[in-house]
């Protein structure tokens, strides 16, 4: 068949992702940020003394629904730490489990690997 050919289009992407799993996706990339703005406010609330908390980081905020907030920025920081330490692990977990499943390294645009035969030469 030709380079141009309509039919190879079609092969390109034989495989789709189940909603369910774009669903999980959602959540836990709303779950993980809020999971990690909690465990900041706990543990900055919980050692305050223990953590050197620079002083441009020790403002406190009003707000109108939760009023004020002391340590602001440093939750927001710590916050947004814990937050992507949190995602490096769910990758690491997701990348383990990936290789665990027995997919092939070669993907669907990849070409397999071209075999040679090596003639022993008597010497």
């Amino acid at each position: 068949m030709g380079m141009y050919n309509p039919r190879t289009r079609e092969k390109m992407q034989p495989w789709k992702i189940h909603p369910v799993w774009r669903g999980i996706g959602c959540i836990i990339s709303i779950l993980i940020p809020i999971i990690a703005f909690a465990a900041a406010d706990l543990i900055i609330e919980a050692n305050i003394a223990e953590i050197g908390i620079p002083g441009e980081l020790r403002a406190t905020v009003e707000t109108y629904i939760f009023g004020r907030i002391r340590f602001f920025w440093a939750k927001v920081v710590f916050g947004l730490v814990i937050s992507v330490g949190l995602f490096a692990v769910l990758t690491f977990i997701y990348a383990i489990i990936y290789r665990m499943t027995g997919q092939g390294s070669r993907g669907p645009m990849d070409a397999p690997p071209v075999r040679r035969h090596i003639k022993k030469r008597d010497l």
